[in-house]
């Protein structure tokens, strides 16, 4: 049985800043922490919307879990991911995510599950692997007890700069996402899903949540 998240577009992450991934090329300076959620929410959907840059890849939005259980990834295991994407002056984009399980508090990183960017470039309903297929685990990352998977959002641009909205967020539809790359509806849920079955461990433990002065 697998594990999946949903993307509200509110709420209280459990810390208030994490350092981000050095994948990204630039993060955008109103860029937004939220939850991963194991169960729907009901949050309205919403988008994060960029002014112009000349930054490929373009990341804008970090979603923190739980903390989880203890977990061995290896690259047989898999990943799924949808999410709506529009841009509006260079509306070729491709969705981009970097994918990494950190320590509870966020100061340690144990390793990087998946990054880069989806294989359609187009505005829509987007999937890591082209037409809802699934992507593997990069490498082998050792999950400690407590640990959270922070998945984060962004865009990157066919053209040397973009404009606009990107990555609609939400929970409140009574449809998720489907696995294609086809579907245009700006209403229905994003969601990422890992093949294994990962416990919630914070449900049995107190949970931590860091506020940097």
């Amino acid at each position: 049985m697998a594990t999946k998240f949903w993307f509200p577009n509110s709420g209280s992450a459990p810390m208030d800043t994490i350092a981000w991934s050095a994948y990204w090329d630039h993060v955008d300076n109103s860029h937004l922490h939220l939850p991963l959620l194991l169960a729907k929410s009901s949050v309205a959907h919403g988008y994060f919307s960029s002014s112009t840059y000349n930054y490929n890849p373009f990341g804008g939005m970090q979603f923190i879990s739980p903390q989880m259980a203890a977990y061995s990834w290896t690259t047989a295991d898999e990943i799924k991911l949808q999410c709506g994407l529009f841009g509006d002056t260079n509306s070729i984009t491709y969705l981009s995510a970097a994918i990494r399980v950190v320590s509870g508090d966020g100061a340690t990183v144990r390793g990087t599950l998946w990054q880069g960017h989806s294989i359609s470039a187009a505005n829509g309903n987007r999937s890591l692997g082209g037409s809802g297929a699934h992507v593997h685990v990069a490498g082998s990352v050792a999950q400690q007890a407590g640990d959270r998977i922070v998945v984060e959002l962004g865009v990157e641009w066919v053209a040397s700069t973009g404009t606009g909205t990107y990555t609609i967020t939400g929970d409140d539809n009574a449809s998720d996402y489907p696995e294609d790359d086809t579907d245009t509806s700006w209403t229905k849920n994003p969601w990422v899903e890992f093949s294994p079955t990962i416990g919630d461990y914070s449900a049995g433990n107190p949970i931590i949540k860091i506020i940097n002065e």
